[in-house]
């Protein structure tokens, strides 16, 4: 390993602070064998403070960050998000630590341990919900459909087959529109949803409307008359397995294909970041359990004596 990263440009890793010191990995000793070397660290809970070296998985994540229960309706129980996001969100967030490193070592010819957490990730995301708590001592409702929502045009409605619609139309300029579009132009000059504040007055009223404007057709129907109504804030709710087919996911590569060696032509998460001059493409799948470790230890100068010893003595 000292050998590795004696020409390393990164080492990242989620152990624990003890775990890897045990092993002699630690950022004090891989500083003073490569200056150069990006230490980049993601914990549970951050590096200082009581729960330090605590584990912490996605669920945990979630959970002591708020998200459990920003999520969902009042009254619910706490809401698991089954999107992985407590690890995702961390990994990008330590990504882009790891990209910074990069840049001020080039410039400055410095190394640096970077470190970010699942706490602070998941923290990080929560803006919106955080701030009326920090500035006015005052945590946000959840959200709620019917009991009613903070804004009776962002919310989501029920269509007549079983599916969703979201309107994000809470600005004046998207009411007129909006009207047009659901096929009631009446509610445009009812004094009860004149603007936008007489419109959270009333949004419980508001909300009935909808709901049962909504119910009359199919969610195609739907999203086909608010498109010709105008420039209007919407979407279908999606099912996981919609993907695939979502012209927008396949018009961008989002979702694209490839010729996986063992599996044939498949359907393939694509690059959600394009690159004008240097584009991605995917050239591999993911590696085997060591598949790469002959070919990195040749580089590293062992020869096949040694890579044998290796692994019989179970080191790879």
């Amino acid at each position: 390993m000292y050998r590795l990263l004696h020409s390393a440009d990164i080492f990242l890793t989620n152990f624990r602070t003890q775990a890897v010191a045990r092993v002699g990995l630690d950022y004090e000793t891989l500083k003073a064998r490569n200056p150069r070397l990006i230490y980049a660290h993601a914990t549970g809970f951050g590096p200082k403070g009581p729960d330090a070296d605590s584990p912490s998985i996605d669920l945990i994540g979630q959970a002591r960050s708020g998200a459990m229960l920003a999520s969902g309706e009042e009254g619910m129980p706490p809401i698991f998000l089954t999107l992985g996001i407590g690890d995702r969100i961390t990994s990008y967030v330590l990504a882009y630590g790891m990209l910074a490193a990069i840049i001020a070592r080039e410039r400055h010819g410095v190394g640096q341990k970077v470190e970010t957490s699942q706490l602070a990730a998941m923290t990080l995301i929560q803006g919106n919900e955080l701030m009326p708590v920090l500035l006015l001592n005052k945590a946000l409702p959840r959200h709620s459909h019917t009991c009613p929502p903070r804004n009776a045009l962002y919310n989501y409605y029920r269509c007549k087959d079983d599916r969703w619609i979201v309107l994000a139309c809470w600005q004046d300029h998207y009411w007129p529109t909006l009207c047009k579009g659901i096929g009631r132009p009446e509610l445009q000059h009812d004094p009860r949803f004149a603007d936008f504040d007489i419109r959270l007055d009333n949004r419980e009223a508001l909300v009935a409307i909808l709901d049962e404007v909504f119910l009359a057709k199919t969610s195609e129907e739907w999203y086909r008359a608010l498109k010709e109504a105008g420039d209007l804030m919407f979407t279908l709710v999606n099912r996981m397995d919609d993907l695939p087919s979502d012209p927008q996911l396949l018009a961008n590569d989002y979702i694209t294909t490839w010729d996986h060696p063992v599996l044939g032509r498949v359907k393939w998460p694509g690059f959600v970041a394009h690159f004008s001059e240097t584009p991605a493409e995917i050239r591999t799948p993911a590696p085997e359990l060591g598949e790469h470790s002959e070919e990195i230890l040749l580089e590293l100068g062992y020869d096949w004596d040694a890579i044998v010893q290796l692994r019989e003595e179970g080191v790879i």
